[in-house]
């Protein structure tokens, strides 16, 4: 999605790739993620999600309640378990990666539990040198994933049953390769 139809909370104009669910999943089973901070309202890969509108919640039938007027750039992520698949594009990565630095540099019981993002390896990017990898283990995909590109609403096909979903055309992967950035705390002496 993009343009004006972007709901991600980092505004217009973003390459917006869906991570694949059997990749999600694989993921999930190991951090078991709580919130996705960076999502819409079709591509929620969590219960708990922000878009560029807000906070919500999902139930169990595609409902989606409001819970918060922050974007996932203004809200905290403390004690939560985050999966970040942030917008890809000049301009928009930058404000996601530095907030997720923020977040683990915060005291302990104010950090995130978990932390981790699925991010373009772009290791010679002034944004991948300040917010990834002084904060972050980085881990480097040896594959290509296959992203799902626009997500739309589930429809009446819809094979999976479950909440939250997005269903999108398979399309060929954004330039590049991938990497898996798991951050850690940032520890410091209590004052």
């Amino acid at each position: 999605m993009s343009g004006a139809h972007d709901k991600t909370g980092v505004g217009g104009g973003s390459g917006e790739w869906e991570t694949p669910d059997p990749f999600y999943e694989v993921l999930d089973r190991r951090f078991h993620f709580t919130y996705d901070p960076f999502a819409s309202e079709l591509n929620h890969k969590t219960s708990l999600f922000s878009t560029l509108d807000g906070t919500y919640r999902c139930s169990g039938d595609h409902e989606h309640e409001q819970i918060s007027e922050h974007d996932g750039l203004n809200t905290n992520w403390g004690g939560q378990s985050v999966f970040c698949n942030p917008p890809y594009g000049r301009g928009l990565i930058e404000p996601c990666v530095r907030k997720m630095a923020q977040q683990m540099q915060r005291p302990i019981l104010a950090a995130p539990a978990v932390l981790v993002a699925l991010l373009p390896a772009s290791t010679d990017a002034r944004w991948f040198q300040n917010y990834v990898m002084p904060y972050a283990h980085v881990s480097y995909l040896p594959f290509r994933l296959s992203f799902v590109h626009p997500p739309f609403a589930c429809g009446p096909k819809c094979q999976s049953g479950k909440t939250p979903h997005a269903l999108g055309v398979p399309l060929a992967n954004p330039p590049g390769a991938y990497a898996l950035a798991d951050y850690q705390p940032v520890w410091s002496p209590m004052s």
